[in-house]
């Protein structure tokens, strides 16, 4: 009996495991779905404003097709403790959603951060 209990133990957590884990990839799917034409125009930007005029066109070539695009939560270089909560930049540290896209054609160029509520991208040194 013990070992019947056990087992559904087990199913029941790999259900809400795999659940959960399908959900959040389903919306990770959806997020670079609905804003990966504008990351890349935005990374396109910074990189063309950033880069001078010798390795501005290499940079904007590889971001007309990354090699990864994912999505992170919170955006690391912000210095705010997780429990100074009323922190204006904690939303920014900790809730806000960013698209990473790493270059293509296995540069080791810097990654560009898409911030999805401002429109903006970043060049990041990974």
């Amino acid at each position: 009996m013990r070992l019947l209990v056990l087992a559904l133990a087990v199913l029941a957590a790999f259900k809400i495991w795999a659940s959960h884990h399908l959900y959040r990839q389903a919306a990770e799917d959806v997020i670079v779905a609905a804003y990966r034409e504008r990351a890349i125009a935005a990374c396109q930007r910074d990189a063309a404003s950033t880069g001078d005029a010798k390795s501005a066109p290499i940079v904007v070539a590889n971001w007309t097709r990354p090699a990864s695009i994912r999505v992170v939560i919170g955006k690391q270089d912000v210095d705010v403790n997780v429990w100074d909560t009323d922190n204006a930049k904690w939303q920014t540290r900790y809730k806000q959603a960013f698209l990473m896209l790493q270059p293509a054609g296995g540069t080791t160029g810097p990654a560009c951060e898409y911030d999805i509520s401002a429109n903006h991208a970043t060049l990041v040194r990974g």
